[in-house]
């Protein structure tokens, strides 16, 4: 076994295809969602052990030998692509190489229509179009996934007493925590170019807002005032100045999405990767579960604990993706919806839940409530388990992972 922590980069297809970056609009997706290694490469690849990409996957990346010409034996393709201001890395098994090929793209094409509804930077986008109508009573009609994704986004603002909030928008803006020309990969991004840029974003020559400029825009956060017409498929913001920002839920509602694409095209195992969120669809070809190691929150190369994952998603909130510091404080996007502050008390949180969405949000709130009231959220949903990584790297879990997960590194259990 090896399990390793990895910064971004390419994967090329064993199974002949390989997706280049595609350039989209500037990322809105602010999510701290650095996860994983994942080790163990599927059964019968020769490969050498080899890297995935965004905090990420790790597997036996076999060379195109690997994978037999005989079309009617089981195949693997591999791909990556940039979407939703990241990069999207999809590994999948299925009967014939072909079929593995088509469930890939129509993976691919299924993460590229939700980012088409979500980036709020873009602005043919819903999510855009909400933002720019606040507060003069339009109504915006709006698909069923971003219905879908308000409604998850609001039991969790409810269960979290308003840890999660999209309508953090202007606070995100106005501490910087935006995607800028310095901060997003380019074009020149290539196979041959492991994306160093693409790990976690220490921000320069940033410092905090004031008070004053905070509670000013304090006010506007407030996802009571975002109106659902779930019936009517239509959604419009209460007041002027407020804005949506979906980073917090839409990578992990969209590889989960992303996940039952593969499912409906034959595949039976895989892992895709959708800038830190995970899912890992069955288990591998062996028939063990995948095994998912939580990244080390000051040590990108290492991992701090170890855990066994079967048709789950798996999302990480941490201080360490995008951050900057001053007068020797680190202050990171994850915002604090109750102060405007950057939250503190843990350095990261991994969910592991089936729902994507679902879990992209609560690791975002579980990590804003702490160590005690974000493990008391997620022990009351059924389903759902977490990591919590301390300020001095000890480790608590919920009370469904215990015996299951493994210490690594410098982990250490929590009193």
């Amino acid at each position: 076994m090896v399990i390793a922590t990895v910064r971004p980069g390419f994967v090329t297809s064993s199974a002949g295809i390989s997706f280049g970056p595609r350039r989209g609009g500037p990322g809105a997706a602010l999510t701290g969602l650095l996860l994983l290694a994942v080790a163990l490469g599927v059964a019968g690849c020769q490969g050498r052990e080899g890297q995935h990409a965004a905090g990420a996957v790790t597997t036996n990346q076999a060379g195109p030998s690997a994978v037999p010409a005989d079309q009617t034996q089981a195949a693997e393709a591999q791909a990556v692509s940039f979407t939703m201001g990241t990069y999207a890395q999809i590994r999948a098994t299925a009967a014939t190489r072909t079929q593995a090929e088509k469930a890939v793209q129509a993976a691919l094409a299924e993460l590229d229509r939700l980012a088409a509804q979500v980036d709020r930077f873009r602005d043919d986008t819903q999510v855009a179009e909400i933002n720019r109508h606040a507060g003069d009573g339009t109504w915006i009609r709006v698909s069923p996934d971003l219905v879908s994704m308000l409604l998850t986004a609001r039991r969790v603002h409810e269960a979290s007493h308003g840890a999660f909030d999209p309508t953090i928008a202007p606070l995100v803006d106005l501490w910087g925590f935006v995607e800028t020309e310095e901060t997003a990969p380019t074009e020149a991004s290539t196979p041959e170019s492991p994306l160093e840029g693409m790990g976690p974003t220490h921000l320069r020559g940033h410092r905090p807002p004031s008070q004053d400029a905070i509670a000013k825009l304090l006010s506007l956060v407030s996802f009571s005032d975002v109106e659902i017409d779930e019936a009517g498929r239509k959604v419009r913001l209460r007041r002027p100045g407020q804005a949506l920002d979906l980073g917090g839920i839409a990578k992990g509602y969209a590889v989960a999405k992303a996940a039952e694409v593969l499912r409906r095209h034959g595949v039976t195992s895989a892992l895709l990767d959708l800038g830190g969120n995970i899912y890992a669809l069955g288990k591998k070809n062996s028939g063990e579960p995948w095994r998912a190691g939580v990244q080390d929150p000051r040590d990108p190369s290492s991992v701090i604990a170890i855990v066994p994952v079967a048709d789950e998603a798996l999302a990480t909130s941490g201080d360490y993706e995008r951050y900057f510091e001053y007068d020797g404080t680190r202050y990171s996007h994850l915002l604090d919806p109750h102060t405007g502050w950057p939250a503190g008390q843990v350095l990261s949180v991994t969910v592991i839940t089936p729902d994507g969405g679902l879990g992209d949000a609560l690791s975002t709130a579980a990590f804003v409530l702490g160590p005690v009231k974000g493990l008391e959220l997620l022990e009351s949903l059924p389903g759902v388990e977490g990591i919590f990584v301390l300020p001095d790297f000890s480790v608590k879990v919920t009370s469904g992972l215990k015996g299951k997960v493994e210490l690594a590194g410098r982990g250490r259990w929590a009193p």
